[in-house]
């Protein structure tokens, strides 16, 4: 049986990849290197978890993960939670529904699937109310 390659595209500090990458060099990670040029040329999986809504360009960004691996899952909060919203101090750049993702993947060729669920973790932590969105995108529709 053939395992799955997983990288897990700006790892942090959790690294839930078997190659973990991320730009801060301070993090457990495996590779240096930034996002949007990601040093490999075919992957098998590549899985992000709330780096999109931090991104400069987004569509560029998917377009580099989705031109590496044939199969990448994105998480980001959704725009109805409290987390996603703009105020002081706040890094997210974009906010996100799951017709941004269903256009993004219909405008590219992509099947996509999009689902939306509540972040239990943040809400075990007393964190800010939050709906995250998980959406995975592969091969040519």
């Amino acid at each position: 049986m053939i395992e799955m390659v997983t990288l897990d595209v700006g790892s942090g500090q959790i690294g839930r990849g078997d190659i973990n990458l991320d730009i801060d060099k301070n993090w457990p990670i495996t590779i240096c290197a930034d996002a949007m040029h990601i040093p490999f040329r075919r992957l098998d999986k590549i899985v992000s978890w709330h780096l999109i809504e931090h991104m400069p360009n987004p569509v560029k960004f998917l377009d580099e993960l989705t031109s590496v691996a044939k199969l990448v899952e994105i998480h980001c909060p959704h725009k109805f939670s409290m987390s996603a919203k703009p105020g002081k101090g706040k890094t997210h750049l974009y906010f996100f529904d799951s017709a941004w993702f269903q256009n993004y993947a219909r405008k590219r060729g992509l099947k996509c699937r999009v689902h939306v669920r509540l972040d239990i973790e943040r809400v075990h932590l007393k964190a800010p109310f939050m709906f995250e969105i998980v959406a995975w995108f592969w091969g040519k529709a």
